[in-house]
């Protein structure tokens, strides 16, 4: 059985030491732990220089076959350092499936390269909670996650995303019948798109519609009253007998005698 290393604490910034000796040090503790399937580099300060730095030590190492679980939290990580780690995932031999990014300073096009490696990818959780991907890059997201078939579980909570982003990943749960999670909240997501995620899981955990096949749950958390326009101009939805559905779902929740 493999091994899982805990973490690798290494101040990447620190002063007394320049990025090059702390590369060299890095690299040789990945040597020694490379069977690991778990490698947390977390609060590490690496931005972009250091992910060029760490994804090429990765090339190196082949034993990285076992990694499973890889996570750069609080590593002030950018677009191009997102376009860097996702080069290595696509052309990876390691069976990467959990991918945690949480809190780094990732915007759309980062959002958009992962996108567009997301669906030759083995990953099933990610996590881009706490960055800055907004409608742009959930917009690219949710298109590629219509097509997926492995993504179990995607965070872009705190992503500064309004219904426009919120509605792309509506439109991929409608899509696809394999995610099983979404975290939304803490985004400028008004209460129509929220309750109509709600409404779509009603109705697949109900078993009253053909939406999925798999049950599903979204965290989903409404903007504050007054923080935006509660009437949207368009309909959420194309089928107006989808809509009719939900409205009429909620109307029966509401009722005194259900």
């Amino acid at each position: 059985m493999h091994q899982q290393l805990t973490m690798i604490s290494i101040q990447w910034d620190s002063p007394d030491e320049d990025k090059r000796a702390k590369y060299e040090r890095l690299s040789s503790l990945l040597s020694r732990w490379s069977e690991r399937t778990t490698l947390r580099l977390n609060n590490m300060s690496f931005k972009d220089e250091g992910v060029v730095m760490v994804t090429h030590r990765f090339q190196e190492l082949q034993p990285l076959q076992h990694l499973q679980r890889l996570e750069l939290r609080s590593n002030e990580i950018r677009d191009r350092g997102m376009g860097t780690l996702c080069d290595w995932i696509s052309v990876s031999k390691s069976p990467v499936r959990h991918l945690n990014l949480w809190n780094n300073e990732i915007g759309s096009e980062g959002a958009s390269r992962l996108a567009r490696i997301l669906n030759d990818s083995r990953l099933e959780v990610v996590n881009l909670g706490k960055n800055k991907i907004r409608d742009q890059g959930a917009s690219h997201l949710g298109l590629a996650m219509e097509r997926n078939k492995v993504l179990l579980s995607l965070n872009v909570s705190e992503n500064e995303m309004t219904d426009e982003g919120g509605k792309s990943f509506t439109s991929a749960l409608l899509s696809n019948p394999f995610i099983k999670e979404i975290d939304i909240s803490m985004n400028n997501v008004s209460a129509r798109t929220a309750r109509h995620l709600r409404e779509i899981l009603a109705m697949r955990n109900s078993g009253s519609s053909n939406i999925s096949q798999r049950s599903t749950e979204w965290i989903v958390q409404e903007a504050p009253k007054g923080s935006f326009h509660m009437e949207a101009h368009q309909p959420l939805f194309p089928d107006p007998e989808l809509e009719d559905s939900l409205d009429s779902l909620e109307e029966q929740k509401s009722s005194p005698h259900m």
